[in-house]
């Protein structure tokens, strides 16, 4: 790690840990994305984390002996880490011997989680404006057009959905949006057909494309590493809740379908309330898959990186199961 012009730059990437010796000691900035207190029958404790950045992550420990405390509300954070090198079944880990959180201004961020390509980020903007002209109904269509407007979108285009979970790599806000929104608008539009219930096509579309609203502004307010709590719903993310609620100064649409509205937002995550219409349904389910898919991806990844023999399996921690490739 050097330091230049105020700001520290990494000199060790979790992709090139395997080149590394066994035992040879790792002082670089990473971001904690999770950590886990184990202990074990015979009464051995120790630290489970992750460390990431952007070209992959890498698994590390803290044992008994060198935990702190503090260290147990640090995830999320961009930490400067210490330890030693050790392969285990020929993967590589880290034994930490300590950690530091690092001050916001003095790290990159773009060093620490990975970021899409430009060229996938405007396909994505193009895809996102296209389904916004596709929504039936004009005044849904020009209520959600006032809330994501060209510089909102290219916002979504460089955020995490967060640091902790699915699509946390810049751009992965846009992605996972684009996906929750197609993935219910068309399944809905494909089945209407065969199926005795209608979707309101409208409110799908704007609550698909409309569900993580709260994330610019909470990032915003909280910054990267803050730990975000389950979702409370939009009553307890206000500044989501203010966003809708401006839009509808612009854009008059009933009380009756912006209650409906706030309800497939709130719905869409897993914790928040059980879905009651087809509508909110529709998005979670897509919301659901979108999540799973990228944590598939993800892990798969990871084992590209680690594994050059390209196995076709893989553990993901994530869902706690094998997963395979074929």
């Amino acid at each position: 790690m050097i330091k230049e012009q105020e700001m520290y730059k990494k000199e060790l990437f979790s992709s090139e840990f395997l080149n590394i010796a066994d035992g040879e000691t790792v002082f670089d900035f990473f971001l904690l994305s999770s950590i886990k207190y184990n202990s074990s029958s015979k009464g051995v404790k120790w630290l489970e984390l992750r460390l990431e950045d952007c070209t992959g992550s890498i698994h590390g420990r803290v044992w008994s002996d060198a935990i702190k405390a503090e260290y147990l509300d640090q995830a999320g954070k961009v930490m400067l880490v210490k330890g030693v090198v050790n392969f285990y079944a020929g993967r590589p880990e880290l034994t930490v011997t300590l950690m530091r959180e690092m001050e916001a201004g003095t790290f990159d961020l773009t060093e620490v989680i990975r970021s899409l390509s430009e060229e996938m980020l405007k396909k994505e903007v193009l895809s996102i404006e296209n389904l916004m002209d596709r929504i039936p109904d004009p005044a849904i269509g020009q209520y959600v057009k006032s809330i994501c407007t060209s510089e909102r979108i290219m916002e979504m285009g460089r955020l995490p959905v967060h640091l902790f979970g699915h699509h946390s790599y810049r751009g992965g806000l846009l992605e996972h949006t684009l996906e929750v929104s197609y993935g219910a608008f068309y399944h809905a539009k494909f089945v209407q057909g065969i199926r005795m219930k209608q979707a309101d096509l409208s409110l799908l579309a704007a609550g698909a494309l409309l569900h993580d609203i709260h994330v610019p502004e909470f990032i915003g307010k909280n910054g990267y590493s803050c730990y975000r709590k389950p979702f409370d719903g939009l009553i307890g993310l206000s500044s989501g809740l203010e966003v809708l609620k401006n839009a509808r100064k612009e854009v008059a649409i009933s009380e009756e379908r912006f209650i409906h509205l706030l309800h497939i937002i709130e719905a869409s995550h897993e914790d928040g309330p059980k879905p009651k219409t087809l509508e909110a349904m529709a998005v979670r389910s897509a919301n659901a898959l979108s999540i799973e898919m990228n944590q598939l991806e993800e892990t798969f990844r990871n084992a590209d990186i680690y594994h050059s023999d390209s196995k076709n399996y893989a553990w993901c921690r994530s869902l706690d199961r094998e997963v395979y490739r074929l």
